[in-house]
């Protein structure tokens, strides 16, 4: 009445290699969720610092070895963003890197405006009675130095001691060191010197980064490999019969994206 059915071994595997995949491709779904997921919290959290750095200010102090640290917040855009709703941003680093830097393949924008201060008590020498010497030189440590070399002229009318011409040679040389450091998902840029009298009224720092959800995408590629693998299992012959045993050979093998987990 009913035809007889007959399973074979090779069913069996083959029912077993289905439930396999099944549960793989579950897998896979429920990690890549995951995985988007944590980019659109990872992109969250950039922006809430975007807000919070736009609002920093810098701060100044002296470390341990007596370095003056000049520290603010700094920025992480994607290109599209720069070339989009901060396109303002961008146009200023064209401007000044143009012909310089391809900013597409950029990873890190920094610009900073500083302006020196500095007090200084030089003695005055005579030279004879027709001329006033200034000379002095400051040594700040780390190649950090200044100095300054005047001459002015001095003449006497009326009895009384007038100015006349002179001429000024100041020089300095000043030593920066900059950090971009990662706290918590946030960007801070140090700069610090010995040199003292050194104000930034404004520092910039900018990490160009891909999207978080791109990367995410980018992460599930299928992907194609050959190699040579040994290990131990099982090989079917055209008889129905099943051997099993240490095996050696050469395989190609392609990876989907649905398989990665």
């Amino acid at each position: 009445m009913f035809d007889r059915i007959e399973i074979k071994p090779i069913h069996f595997i083959a029912v077993i290699l289905v439930l396999v995949l099944l549960m793989l491709g579950q897998c896979n779904r429920n990690s890549k969720l995951k995985s988007i997921n944590l980019g659109l919290e990872n992109k969250v959290t950039r922006t809430v610092a975007n807000v919070k750095a736009g609002l920093d200010s810098i701060e100044v102090y002296k470390n341990k070895n007596n370095y003056h640290v000049s520290e603010i917040s700094g920025y992480q855009f994607t290109i599209k963003e720069l070339t989009g709703e901060k396109a303002n941003i961008l146009d200023d680093y064209n401007k000044a890197l143009a012909d310089v830097v391809e900013l597409k393949n950029a990873n890190q924008l920094l610009r900073a405006e500083v302006a020196i201060h500095e007090v200084d008590t030089i003695f005055a020498t005579l030279d004879g009675d027709t001329a006033l010497i200034f000379s002095d030189s400051t040594n700040y440590g780390d190649n950090n130095w200044r100095t300054f070399d005047a001459r002015v002229n001095v003449f006497l009318k009326d009895s009384t001691i007038t100015g006349g011409l002179g001429s000024f040679d100041y020089k300095q040389n000043i030593k920066l060191y900059a950090g971009i450091e990662t706290l918590d998902g946030k960007k801070h840029i140090n700069i610090s010197t010995k040199y003292p009298g050194l104000l930034f009224n404004d520092i910039e720092g900018i990490s160009l980064i891909e999207d978080e959800i791109n990367l995410v995408k980018k992460q599930k590629r299928g992907r194609v490999c050959i190699g040579v693998g040994g290990g131990y299992g099982i090989t079917f012959t055209n008889s129905n019969r099943v051997f099993h045993g240490p095996q050696l050979g050469l395989y190609v093998i392609y990876s989907p994206k649905w398989l990665q987990f």
